[in-house]
């Protein structure tokens, strides 16, 4: 228990990050998030993946058919005409194999 008066530094909650002598907790921007309490920093999402809002606690893999080709990304991409996403978490699209067409 704490004497009146006396301060105590509490765990930012997940989601957020504060560096060393912070007074407050900010939440994670978009493209990036903080899984544990206690972060002293936000990370990037991984390519393929992406997280769409600020406070984001995890990254979500982009779904088969969009990508996300750079770390940090907010949302994931359309593949161009003529290339596909097989996968889900691509970070970029393929062309189709020879002897193969990508019917739209």
């Amino acid at each position: 228990m704490l004497a009146e008066g006396q301060q105590q530094c509490s765990l930012c909650s997940p989601g957020k990050a504060a560096a060393q002598g912070s007074t407050t907790c900010s939440d994670c921007p978009e493209g990036r998030a903080a899984a544990l309490s206690g972060s002293e920093q936000c990370t990037s999402c991984a390519f393929g993946q992406y997280a769409d809002s600020a406070g984001s606690q995890q990254c979500q893999a982009c779904k088969a058919g969009v990508f996300a080709p750079a770390g940090g990304s907010s949302l994931c991409q359309a593949c161009p005409v003529g290339r596909l996403a097989e996968l889900s978490g691509s970070a970029q699209c393929d062309e189709c194999h020879a002897g193969t067409y990508l019917l739209l």
